[in-house]
């Protein structure tokens, strides 16, 4: 590393690390492996699935880390605190209620229902794109709206562009994490990314004016013990007029609430 601002002696030498420092290439993945090896020696197992996933079956214990954030769940309380005395002892940490993570709000209702939205992160995109006051539609998308035939093509200019591709990143986050209402208007539209028309733009403000009256619509899981696993899927059998092909969807839901969904 070249020596630090006050510190030159005019040598050209540079200094020598001994350990990982923050702004290194190699940081993110000295923290992971230094991270790793804590949870694991803290009796967690680490996810084949899910590198981000960590686990402890024989006391039920679930944490999730996305870089230095983290949330946890387990059926015993203590189980939770001591871990998290253990990791207070390790790393310098704040601690506190899982209400906000990754962009969801989580609120913890009666009876151990938890109902996960994402109405701030909803508003942050209204405000951005100038929709907070615009009027709300009862559905995202508009039956017989599919088209690419439309001659009237958006502006040249690179940053309105470059907006499109901006907004449509922020609507499919929602669509994958708490929004699965609006994944089959997201997934019709990110087909037109690379040149899109002046009518998919409106297309595009008609998802912004559903979510306007609907911020706080998310998904709720039900607080019994005997959850079941259900799965449903359909297809509209050649609904795009312009390839005639067919657009399927499938959701899985777990405890009342969906867990998994996709719309192609």
């Amino acid at each position: 590393m070249t020596q630090s601002e006050g510190f030159s002696d005019s040598s050209g030498q540079v200094c020598k690390l001994l350990k990982s420092i923050y702004g290194l290439k190699q940081a993110p993945r000295c923290w992971n492996k230094c991270f790793k090896s804590f949870a694991e020696d803290s009796g967690l197992k680490q996810s084949n699935c899910d590198p981000c996933l960590f686990f402890n079956d024989e006391k039920s214990m679930y944490l999730i880390v996305y870089v230095d954030d983290g949330i946890i769940a387990a059926d015993e309380e203590q189980t939770v605190k001591l871990f998290l005395k253990k990791l207070e002892s390790e790393f310098s940490v704040v601690i506190g209620e899982a209400n906000y993570f990754l962009g969801i709000q989580n609120e913890h209702l009666e009876c151990h229902k938890i109902f996960i939205h994402q109405e701030a992160y909803c508003r942050k995109i209204l405000s951005r794109f100038d929709m907070i006051n615009s009027n709300h539609v009862s559905t995202p998308f508009e039956k017989g709206a599919i088209t690419t035939d439309d001659s009237v093509s958006l502006s040249d200019d690179v940053s309105y562009r470059e907006a499109v591709g901006i907004l449509m990143g922020g609507l499919m986050f929602l669509a994958i994490v708490t929004r699965p209402d609006i994944a089959y208007a997201v997934g019709v539209l990110s087909q037109v990314l690379d040149k899109p028309q002046q009518i998919h733009w409106t297309m595009v403000k008609r998802i912004l004016r559903y979510l306007n009256g609907t911020k706080k619509c998310g998904i709720m899981y039900l607080g019994v013990s005997s959850a079941t696993l259900e799965s449903y899927s359909d297809s509209d059998y050649v609904g795009n007029p312009s390839t005639r092909r067919s657009t399927s969807g499938m959701v899985f839901k777990y405890n009342g609430g969906a867990i998994a969904w996709r719309s192609q």
